[in-house]
This record gives C-alpha cells, structure tokens and sequence, in this order.
C-alpha cells in the first residue's frame, strides 16, 4: 500500500473501503492524524446509528473498535490536494486466519496491551450491503463504481500479489 501502515490480511468477510477526498486548509493547518480522527468520528456516528448498543470508538491512531476489541483499520496517503483514505471493516471474518497469516505487529497501539491477535480482533456483526449504503450515504459517494479490469486483477495477483516476495517482505 502506499499509505503505510501495519499488514493487513483480506479475505471473505472483510469490507474493503476508499475515499478520495479534498484537503481543506483547515485539514493541512490540522495534520494527517486529526484529519484520520475526523474521518473515522463521521464513521464510527454512522456506525453507531446503524448499532447503538455497540457503542463503536476511535482508538489508536486509525482504528475503530467495540469494547476495545478492533475491527477496522484505516490508512492514509496525502497529495497536494487530495488525501486517499481506505480502510477494512471485518464483519464476518474468519478470525482464526489472523495468527495464521500474520505475525504479531512491529508497533501496537498503547490499547492493544500486547494482547495477541484472537484477543484484540473481532468482527462488526452488520451485513455487507447495509454497511455499503450507509458509507455511501455518508459520504453522499454518488459516482458510479468504474468497471474492474478483472484480467488485469488476475495478472497482478498471480505475478506479484500471491508471491512469498510480495507476502513475506517484512
């Protein structure tokens, strides 16, 4: 990813999101971690719209969680006068991937309290479809999604993204 942060393991059960959005000079004057703040409180409200008795919160620098438990992280990459935002939300997961795949972080957030993976991870019980519709509506997201170029998604999976060298780089 070119916007930094830890590993990041994907699979079914995990909602992959972007946003590109304008940077305001409030944001600039701001800096990247109170813009990720902002970004992820207009989130984490919709959220507990949609499951108040969640009670989701922003913990760390980009992540969202549920009695201190994650289930989204975020990342960011800043242009002149755009920001890239994305970020995953796991809502049926299959947690026991996570020690499987992945090591334990070379940082963690102070909350994480060197819990291991299964500990500190859980899942945003919500369907996939409600929580599309309402980040699209939050994000008044109105352009049409571009068609994939799904041959190419295939190259770059089979050259690049399922080698030990792309996986295994750390």
């Amino acid at each position: 990813r070119c916007t930094g942060g830890g590993t990041v393991l994907l699979g079914p059960g995990c909602f992959i999101y972007s946003l590109f959005l304008r940077i305001t000079a409030e944001q600039h004057l701001a800096g990247i971690e109170a813009t990720t703040r902002e970004i992820l409180n207009r989130i984490s409200g919709t959220l507990n719209r949609l499951r108040p008795e969640l009670n989701v919160e922003v913990r760390g620098i980009s992540d969202l969680t549920v009695e201190g438990h994650k289930f989204s992280g975020n990342s960011q990459r800043w242009l002149t006068t755009t920001l890239l935002h994305h970020g995953t939300i796991l809502y049926d997961f299959d947690l026991d991937r996570i020690p499987r795949y992945l090591t334990s972080p070379e940082r963690e957030p102070e909350y994480r309290s060197q819990r291991d993976h299964l500990e500190f991870v859980t899942n945003y019980d919500i369907s996939p479809t409600l929580l599309r519709d309402s980040l699209i509506e939050t994000w008044q997201a109105i352009e049409p999604e571009p068609e994939l170029p799904l041959e190419r998604v295939q190259q770059l999976v089979q050259e690049k993204y399922e080698t030990e060298h792309w996986n295994l780089r750390r």
